[in-house]
Parts: structure tokens; sequence; C-alpha cells
């Protein structure tokens, strides 16, 4: 428990030494997988409110029909960057299934990390896994401006 509670410290110290500007916009695509909702494409922005605080809404739509219902989701994301790549998330995400009978929405709490590898200055690989009843992981492209 002792080496835990030193590598969170340590990771925490370090996390100072990079930074995410207040002010900075991004923008992301990307595709999503749901163990639930199957595959989908993510589309979203992220706002830096303050320094390595991000405010990152997105939606989501999925594309397997399920019986005649069509799901899509929209997340209201708070990322908190550890790292100039490592963050946590903790978020709202609201689930809306739609078909011929109308539609409902669920709201769900949502937990998770993510990953951001830089490909260029203006260009990153964004990795993501975060739970919200049920785990979903995606893969996309951020790009500043």
């Amino acid at each position: 428990m002792k080496k835990l509670a030193l590598v969170i410290v340590a990771v925490l110290l370090t996390a100072g030494a990079y930074a995410q500007d207040q002010g900075t916009f991004r923008g992301q695509a990307g595709l999503v997988y749901g163990d639930d909702t199957e595959v989908g494409l993510n589309l979203g922005v992220q706002y830096f409110v303050v320094d390595k605080v991000a405010f990152a809404p997105s939606y989501s739509y999925f594309f397997k029909d399920f019986f005649g219902l069509k799901f899509s989701s929209i997340n209201l994301d708070g990322r908190y960057y550890f790292q100039e790549a490592l963050y946590g998330l903790v978020g709202i995400d609201i689930l809306r299934v739609s078909g011929d009978g109308g539609s409902a929405s669920d709201s769900k709490i949502a937990l998770g990390v993510g990953y951001d590898l830089d490909l260029s200055d203006a260009m990153k690989l964004n990795l993501q896994a975060k739970y919200a009843d049920q785990i979903v992981i995606g893969a996309g492209v951020v790009f500043s401006f």
C-alpha cells in the first residue's frame, strides 16, 4: 500500500512539469466500441477551462440496429491531465434509444482514463476507456486549433 501511495505522489509531483494551456480548443473524431452498443462514430471538442483541466463534450452514434432500435449518446466529460498525455475523466453519459415506438434516454456517471499520443504538433492519437453502465473503448484523432 505504501508503494502505491509513493507512486501516486510521484506521478502528481511530475505532472506539474507538463502543461495543457487554458483557453486551448481541440477537435476529435474517432471510433468507439461499447460492450452493449457495439461500434460507433464519436465526434467531440475539448476546451481547457484552466491548465490541465478540460471540458470535453462529445456525441457518439452507434451503427448497429438492435431489433429496430438505434443507440446514440451525449457525453459530458471533464478531464484532468496528470501529465501532458495521460488523463483521468469523470462525466455524465446520456444514452438515447430510439425506434418506431418512440425514444427514451438514461443518464449514467462515467469514469475512465485516456492517453493522447503525439503524431505531430497539431495532431494526436487518442486512446480512451471508460465505464458508464457499459465498458466503452475509443480511438481517434485529436486536432489542436
